[in-house]
């Protein structure tokens, strides 16, 4: 083991690699608001020397983070428990273009998100998202489907907290 730069000053919760333009990058989510003395917001990125910031980072922690193509190409998304990232209103899940941050949609209220995979449901590859978010008015519990444009609940969602999502394909493993 070995460590990267001079580390990150809170607890790491997500970790993903993502192309913001100048090719592959380790990206980290979390708590921490420092990388030595720089300020990288609760999510920096790793280019194999150093850490630096994605833009004006989210307001409170990060729990995770995938990369997705929406439709409009792949997007760093980050869902947790802030309700700012870049300087824009983000409610729980933002997305990074490799340029800026944006709301992803009216984002998840009422919680926390805490996971992310992707899955094709046989309509095509959604993102979807679990956590302890309760959204009444939107008919949304613990479980979220994004369709590029908003968010929904997949049939009928969970009845409690989602800490843990992954894609499976029995047909993949023998």
């Amino acid at each position: 083991w070995e460590g990267l730069g001079p580390g990150l000053n809170g607890t790491v919760r997500a970790l993903a690699v993502f192309d913001s333009g100048g090719g592959l990058e380790l990206v980290a989510g979390g708590d921490f608001i420092t990388s030595g003395t720089s300020s990288v917001q609760r999510v920096a990125r790793w280019n194999g020397s150093t850490w630096s910031k994605l833009g004006t980072g989210p307001n409170l922690p990060v729990h995770a983070l995938a990369v997705y193509n929406d439709g409009s190409g792949f997007k760093l998304y980050a869902g947790g428990d802030f309700t700012f990232a870049g300087g824009v209103p983000a409610l729980r899940v933002a997305r990074y273009d490799g340029t800026s941050w944006s709301p992803a949609g009216s984002g998840l209220a009422g919680g926390t998100v805490r996971v992310f995979t992707s899955h094709d449901d046989g309509g095509g590859k959604r993102l979807y998202a679990g956590g302890s978010f309760f959204d009444t008015t939107a008919g949304i519990a613990y479980l979220a489907t994004w369709d590029g444009t908003g968010w929904s609940s997949p049939g009928g969602g969970v009845g409690e907290q989602c800490s843990a999502l992954i894609e499976w394909d029995p047909g993949f493993f023998p």
